[in-house]
């Protein structure tokens, strides 16, 4: 039959549920009102997206101020959001580039991507990611454009997150 509808909620519980998705931060499973899909919390997970871009702003602001560097900073802000978030989106990634490699049909790529395991191929992709990211985040001139281009990007990437779920439903 058709999928579920979340149910509605409120302003707060999505933005706590999304907190508790997106992060490691425990807030999902204190929630009185029990679990829901990750649908439910869909309206927030853009501005909890830019909260997490706002902590690697910070980060980079304190490193640039103590006089880090830009390179350094934007280390320092990368790897702030990657403890925030648990290393989610660079698990997912490096699991996807390992299955892309290594799998020769759907069923064996499914199966790599779950197995837990990455290989070189994905531990590869994401040191290039990483590398990438941070320079392009020290190219950026300023602590002020960094920030910008960081709660930018964690919040649009989120938003994208969003449409996927909407092509899928």
């Amino acid at each position: 039959g058709p999928a579920a509808v979340p149910p509605l909620l409120s302003w707060r519980q999505e933005i706590r549920f999304a907190v508790g998705l997106l992060t490691r931060l425990p807030l999902r499973r204190d929630l009185s009102e029990g679990e829901w899909p990750e649908g439910a919390a869909v309206r927030a997970l853009p501005i909890v997206g830019a909260g997490i871009g706002a902590v690697g702003a910070a980060s980079y602001a304190l490193c640039d101020a103590i006089g880090l560097g830009a390179s350094i900073s934007s280390l320092m802000a990368i790897g702030a959001m990657a403890l925030l978030t648990g290393g989610a989106p660079e698990a997912g990634l490096a699991e996807t580039a390992d299955s892309l490699a290594r799998g020769h049909s759907t069923d064996e790529r499914l199966a790599l991507m779950g197995d837990g395991q990455v290989g070189a191929p994905g531990i590869l992709a994401l040191m290039l990611v990483v590398l990438l990211r941070v320079e392009a985040l020290a190219l950026a001139g300023s602590a002020a454009a960094a920030g910008l281009l960081l709660v930018a990007a964690a919040g649009s990437s989120r938003a994208a997150r969003v449409l996927g779920m909407q092509r899928t439903a």
